[in-house]
């Protein structure tokens, strides 16, 4: 079908005006992409026994979420509580490496008797599999 020509001023001014919308509005969408792609941030939920702590997967930036009657509520803690947590989990740690467990700090493990027998148990059943393997001769009639 060939291509029908404007021939009334009014036919031409729709167009314009037309193609001029369509051009704003898809400058629009252009220009919203990139604050739409920052405004996308990646956050980690670690639960809580009243909520939830949100962080911010980029700059590690802390927020506490509680449950409310209209959702959940989030603010950043307070430093007092960060410091204690930290304290709490650096006690903890040196605990640990107190006493020995592996990593650095600490001696390697030891392998438990339960382990070895159990060990021990897998290679005969191995064993005893593989001499069923080869004792049974697959019929080549």
């Amino acid at each position: 079908m060939p291509a029908r020509t404007l021939t009334s001023p009014s036919e031409r001014h729709a167009s314009t005006t037309m193609m001029s919308l369509v051009t704003a509005f898809l400058g629009g969408l252009l220009a919203l992409g990139p604050a739409i792609a920052q405004d996308r941030t990646d956050y980690r939920r670690i639960p809580t026994e009243d909520g939830f702590l949100e962080v911010e997967a980029a700059t590690g930036a802390v927020r506490e979420c509680k449950r409310t009657v209209d959702g959940y509520r989030c603010a950043a803690p307070s430093p007092d509580k960060l410091q204690s947590e930290v304290e709490r989990l650096t006690r903890e740690n040196d605990e640990l490496r107190r006493r020995g467990g592996p990593g650095i700090g600490g001696t390697s493990p030891r392998i438990p008797g339960d382990v070895d027998r159990a060990l021990g148990v897998m290679e005969r059943f191995l064993r005893r599999f593989m001499n069923i393997l080869r004792e049974e001769r697959p019929d080549r009639t």
